[in-house]
Parts: C-alpha cells; structure tokens; sequence
C-alpha cells in the first residue's frame, strides 16, 4: 500500500504579511498629498468661481441703477478728527442698514434670500452678543435673516469657519498707510476707508475708477471677520451692517489694503483685521478685480503695488503685477 503523501500548506507568512502592509503604507502615503491636492484645487476653483459671480452681480447692479451698491449704508457720515480717530455725525440715533452683500442678493439669483430681508428697517451688526450693550440688535426680521447661512458668501476652504456666517468676501473700501480713520486708540487694527470701491454710504461709479477697472480691487478673500462662534461678543456675520455706537466702530463687510496679504494669521477673538486680506488657500488669496475678472493674488506682491490695487483714483502707474 503506498504511503500517503503529506498534502501542500498554502498562505501567509508573517513576514511576508508584514511586506505587504508595508507597502500598502507606502502607496497611501504616496497618494494622499495628491488627492489632497486635487481636493483644494477644486475648492479653489470654486471660490474663485464664487468671486466671479459676485463680481457678475454688482456689474448688473450697477447697469440697473447706475452705480456699485453702498459698502455699508445708514444716514450717519463718518470722518476724522485731529487724532485720526473715526467721528460720526449723529451718535444720538445710530441706524444700520444694509451692506452690499444683501444689496447685490437678487442679482446672485436669490431673491428669496432677499425678500427675507426688509430693507426699510435697520440691521444688525452682531445680535449674538453676550454683553446686551453690544448686541446692536433689532427686534425685527432682519435678525432671523441674518441668521441664515449663504455659501456663495463662503470659501469651501475654510476649515475653521465653515459652519459658521462669516463672509469670506470682503468689499474693497481702499487701500494705503492712510485710512480714513480707525475705530479708536485700543482698536486701531479697524480701519473706515473711502478712496476705494466699497465703503460706508459710497455711491461709486465706474467713471469713479479713473486707475482702470482692470487695475482696481473690488472684492477681495478674507479670513479675518470674526464670526458668532468665534467671538460672542464681536460676532459678525455677511449680513451684518457697519457699526456705529458710541466711541466703537466696525467697517463690517469691507475692508482696506493696507497690509500684506495673510501677514496678519492671528485668528483669536477680536482678531477681525479690516486692513488686511488672506486666504486658506497656500501662497495668496483671490481678489475680484472692477472689470469683473479675478486673480489668484501672490501673499509676496510688493506692499506699494498691492495698496495702490486697492485705490481707484490715485493715478500713479502700476506696471505689471
């Protein structure tokens, strides 16, 4: 009778195991960083296609009634006095009406969103507050309007304020060392500016851009308005209007180009910078330009060249940039 024979074992062994884990590592570790890449070069592209199309909705306002919209609007006028400190000129009854960003909501196609609002009544500036003097607060319709989150007015890269309803667009109010005036001698990081665009009660058209629309900012990336979950005291939102009260002031929606852009990455509370613009985005930020086209800006552009792109009549040539 022959002798059985001893059946063949097959699989693993542990070292080989081990190989193939490790080179399983390897791969993921190989292809992470690209799909990653692939993921923020499409969330690039579609903030930069959020830009386009705001930059499409205030061309159409302005071919409707002639004019870009108001910055930020109320029947108070703001200047400066010997300190360069900003003076309102009726403290008594401060009224805050609506930014661009509600203004130009019908010709983003979203006239629901608009009509939520009624632009007779006052808005509010930071209504979350805890501190009830700082609330600005109307009891009105406005409120829960402002509530609401818009993605149009969201960067898809903004990681730390997604969920929130900060405005990752900011208007272009003007730019330089010499603003208009700050807020006061302990917020001198908030900035009123008027030789741009988009500012406090502005009415600019485009014969007003005596530099060229292709050589002036309107709109440009921002990640320093602090939002509601941020800051519960200072909490604002793309729907809140330009603060006026008492000795404190707050260019909401706009800001100036003043200082380099992300040179300012301290993003804790009351860190809401309106001379500064920055991104999520590696190496700039985008900036929507007056004859409606946009570019991803460079963080490293000549500060002289940047602050003049935010000036819309200071006649001095720019060059190439």
């Amino acid at each position: 009778m022959p002798l059985s024979r001893r059946k063949s074992l097959t699989g693993f062994t542990l070292i080989e195991l081990l190989v193939v884990i490790a080179i399983i590592a390897i791969l993921v570790a190989l292809l992470l960083p690209a799909v990653q890449q692939a993921r923020e070069a499409a969330r690039r592209a579609q903030c930069k296609n959020n830009l386009k199309q705001i930059g499409l909705a205030l061309h159409n306002y302005h071919d409707m009634y002639n004019s870009f919209p108001l910055g930020g609007s109320g029947p108070t006028t703001v200047t400066a006095n010997s300190s360069n400190q900003c003076v309102w000129s009726d403290r008594s009854m401060p009224v805050h009406r609506a930014p661009w960003t509600v203004a130009i909501l019908p010709m983003l196609d979203e006239s629901a969103r608009y009509n939520e609002f009624d632009t007779t009544l006052p808005f509010p500036v930071f209504p979350r507050a805890t501190v009830a003097v700082f609330r600005v607060n109307p009891t009105n319709v406005n409120v829960d309007a402002w509530e609401r989150k818009l993605s149009k007015y969201k960067c898809p890269s903004d990681s730390i304020f997604g969920n929130d309803i900060t405005n990752s667009y900011l208007g272009i109010a003007g730019g330089g060392d010499t603003p208009l005036c700050h807020a006061s001698s302990f917020q001198s990081t908030r900035f009123f500016y008027k030789n741009g665009v988009l500012f406090h009660n502005s009415h600019i058209k485009m014969r007003d851009i005596s530099d060229g629309t292709s050589n002036v900012f309107l709109v440009g990336e921002s990640i320093y308005q602090a939002g509601p979950t941020r800051d519960s005291t200072y909490g604002m939102g793309w729907a809140s209007a330009d603060l006026v009260h008492n000795n404190s002031t707050y260019p909401v929606n706009n800001a100036g180009t003043r200082y380099s852009i992300n040179s300012l990455p301290d993003l804790s509370i009351n860190s809401d910078y309106s001379g500064n613009f920055g991104s999520f985005h590696t190496g700039g930020a985008h900036f929507l330009m007056c004859d409606g086209s946009v570019h991803f800006v460079n963080e490293n552009m000549d500060l002289p060249t940047y602050q003049q792109l935010g000036i819309r009549n200071d006649g001095n040539p720019l060059g190439a940039w």
